[in-house]
């Protein structure tokens, strides 16, 4: 066998639809001096014998195969073994462009580099076609120019990228000088990893290059079978805080966990699919997760609580993540009914048409109502949220509340103390 440069580790799961598509374009890559290791994860299809069928044509693959442990124990096997200079942890229902490897490579020996982090593309599973989308696994703006530390980027280094691992290439001495694995849990058993890494580098770099098709709307996956699990993700933040306070870590990195943390969490309580699920994962926010890794607490105007107390008539500016959590907030915990609320945006062609089954309108068709209602600016940028309430105020009306994260976690805490007194 030739030299090993990356070994790519692949956590294989009832992926049988998909898997020949992924190793295919593999096998393609324009750049040979790589290792593959699969690892089946108790697959009940066909995918343990599509690998090894693959094995046997190809020496560079290898394919191990385990009791259903899920993805983290998987890759965590993978690496065991591992003979690359670098690391790649993939997923099998993913594919990739035929220069993935060469560019990354190239790029990571050019600037010596402990993380490579490239783009993706978002390949629609119903449509079969590449889809622009708001999503963005990477936020160059937030990185800059040139090669980081993490010191150098505190501020932002849980938050310029997700902690997806398969955008990401990893020198293989690093992990492994700081002992770094994969948590044996169902869901987010990258997050301690990935950021863990991130935590601990003294060169992140970037390559402004689309290299992956992250396959969406995957049913089977296990970010579309979330709300099944609704509180395995907070074990992923207990593992990451306690990384970061047994390595001094904390302090310097604490206002970007706690950003991180609690937009994690609103996203898990958006992504909940029956009422009883959201209702476990929201008590168990106010009960535990948020007061053991101290969020939540800041101040909420009493004008928000007052309203919600009185079921008032309330406005919601926004339509994206903060809004779908605040209209959740209310349906499922406040007791409102969807007629007491209304969705307004600056211009309804670049948002979703509904939330909830609440239709989006333009601000301007609601200016025409009462003035008197509440405005709940659900906007996470704060600069936004400034040029967003000197608009609505223009428009005649007086009371407005800007929601960000921080204050969202913060009204869900105290709305569950208010709840808890009666």
């Amino acid at each position: 066998m030739e030299k090993i440069v990356v070994s790519i580790i692949i956590p294989v799961y009832n992926a049988e639809q998909y898997i020949a598509q992924c190793l295919d374009s593999l096998l393609g890559q324009t750049y040979p001096y790589f290792e593959i290791i699969c690892v089946d994860d108790g697959s009940t299809d066909q995918s343990f014998n599509l690998l090894k069928e693959y094995e046997e044509k190809d020496r560079r693959i290898t394919v191990i195969r385990q009791s259903n442990q899920y993805a983290g124990v998987a890759r965590n096997r993978g690496l065991e073994i591992a003979q690359g200079k670098y690391l790649l942890f993939l997923d099998a229902d993913d594919f990739f462009h035929p220069e993935m490897l060469e560019q990354a490579v190239t790029q990571a020996e050019k600037d010596k580099t402990e993380i490579l982090i490239f783009d993706v593309f978002q390949f629609d599973n119903t449509s079969r076609q590449v889809v622009e989308t708001t999503w963005c696994p990477l936020k160059k703006g937030l990185f800059g120019e040139g090669v980081k530390s993490a010191a150098e980027i505190s501020d932002v280094i849980f938050d310029f990228a997700t902690s997806a691992p398969w955008n990401k290439l990893f020198l293989a001495d690093f992990i492994r000088q700081n002992d770094l694995r994969f948590q044996p849990i169902q869901r987010s058993n990258d997050l301690y990893f990935v950021f863990g890494a991130f935590a601990c580098a003294n060169r992140i770099g970037l390559l402004d290059r689309k290299l992956i098709y992250y396959r969406d709307n995957n049913a089977d996956s296990l970010q579309g079978s979330g709300f099944r699990t609704p509180t395995v993700y907070a074990e992923a933040l207990y593992a990451l805080k306690e990384l970061l306070e047994k390595r001094g870590l904390l302090d310097i990195f604490g206002e970007s966990f706690r950003n991180m943390a609690i937009s994690i969490s609103v996203y898990n309580l958006n992504n909940m699919k029956t009422q009883d699920s959201y209702r476990e994962l929201y008590r168990a926010l106010c009960d535990e997760i948020f007061p053991r890794l101290h969020l939540g607490i800041g101040w909420v105007e009493a004008q928000v609580e007052k309203a919600i107390c009185a079921k008032e008539e309330l406005i919601i500016y926004g339509a994206g993540t903060l809004a779908v959590a605040i209209v959740n907030f209310l349906l499922y915990e406040c007791g409102y009914t969807k007629g007491k609320i209304s969705i307004a945006v600056s211009n309804s062609k670049n948002n979703l048409m509904q939330v909830k089954g609440i239709v989006v309108r333009e601000f301007s068709e609601i200016c025409s109502n009462s003035k008197n209602r509440l405005v709940m600016i659900a906007v996470s940028d704060c600069r936004i949220q400034e040029e967003i309430e000197k608009d609505v105020r223009k428009s005649g009306f007086v009371n407005t509340a800007k929601i960000g994260f921080h204050e969202f976690a913060a009204l869900v805490r105290e709305h569950w103390n208010i709840e808890n007194m009666k």
